[in-house]
């Protein structure tokens, strides 16, 4: 992935969408800040065919001015860090 020069070198996580409150987390996300939000796929299956990490929903990369910015929005524990 090739960010944009004032993205480069900034802390980034990852979240993958499992179930529907994965995907209200990534929506409420991107109607408050949807600037952090670098790249995303959601695709339209139904949460209830989940059954492992290759049929997930989808997934967003999210970006901030630090590790504890990005930890929250995207939903990550502190001590994820």
């Amino acid at each position: 992935i090739e960010l944009p020069a004032h993205r480069s070198c900034r802390p980034v996580a990852v979240r993958y969408l499992f179930n529907q409150e994965d995907v209200a987390r990534f929506e409420r996300l991107k109607a408050k800040k949807p600037e952090c939000i670098v790249r995303s796929y959601l695709s339209d299956q139904k949460a209830d065919s989940v059954t492992d990490s290759s049929t997930r929903l989808g997934f967003y990369i999210v970006t901030g001015e630090d590790l504890h910015t990005v930890c929250e929005d995207a939903g990550l524990p502190q001590n994820a860090l």
